[in-house]
């Protein structure tokens, strides 16, 4: 399930680091709807969740902490395989609509309309991706508690990526770890792109892969997004 928010800027600049003030709407958001929801998904911060979401920047134009775009207008998409978060953020961005939310000391934005996306269905074990928000492959060392951050270049890129998907609940979808284990990713272009994110920079990988492995599988990846970081706004990719 997937839906995209059409937010209005008051000016045309954000923040180079933007992504926790979609964060902070989404925690806003649904607080003032369904605090109980809200408690079970953000009180407990080991649970990981099933949603990611993908910002789009009109021709951006990156300055130094800032970043200035064509238009007034913010689009986030949405995606989640879990009907019930769907409709509990479907819901809150609802009551939103048409309220003022910061963005910085100089801006704020408003929630002007809500539409579903149809998504797509995918019925054969191998898909061409295209992430549409950079994919974020952590390695946590538990020794020195630090995070590594791998590319599509890093001879452990895959095996890390893997690790991170069977972090999820993966028998509420019925997926094995078998699957995971056959699944692969071939790079057809891609680059690497250090992000800004809660103050600190990260390596991300951008671009498209051929993606082979079980179709309930890729189903269910296409709609939870990939690798860490993705209810942050990482992990999105469309099937071309």
């Amino acid at each position: 399930m997937r839906l995209m928010l059409e937010l209005h800027l008051d000016k045309r600049v954000i923040p180079l680091d933007y992504r926790p003030v979609i964060l902070s709407f989404i925690k806003k958001s649904l607080s003032t709807s369904n605090k109980i929801f809200y408690e079970s998904l953000y009180e407990d911060g080991t649970k990981q969740k099933e949603f990611a979401f993908s910002v789009y920047l009109p021709k951006p134009i990156f300055k130094e902490g800032t970043i200035e775009i064509e238009q007034e207008q913010l689009y986030v998409l949405f995606t989640t395989p879990d009907y019930q978060l769907f409709i509990n953020l479907y819901n809150s961005f609802i009551k939103q609509k048409h309220i003022n939310f910061p963005v910085s000391s100089q801006n704020t934005m408003i929630l002007n309309s809500i539409r579903l996306i149809n998504e797509q269905k995918i019925t054969n074990n191998g898909i061409t991706a295209k992430f549409i928000s950079p994919l974020v492959v952590r390695q946590h060392n538990r020794i020195t508690n630090e995070d590594i951050y791998l590319t599509f270049n890093d001879e452990e890129f895959m095996n890390v990526l893997k690790n991170n998907l069977k972090n999820f609940e993966l028998n509420k979808w019925d997926i094995t770890e078998e699957m995971i284990d056959n699944f692969s990713m071939q790079q057809i272009f891609c680059e690497k792109v250090v992000v800004k994110i809660f103050g600190i920079t990260i390596d991300t990988t951008i671009g498209t892969f051929d993606m082979r492995g079980d179709k309930k599988l890729l189903n269910y990846l296409y709609l939870t997004g990939m690798g860490s970081r993705k209810s942050q706004g990482f992990g999105v990719f469309n099937v071309i």
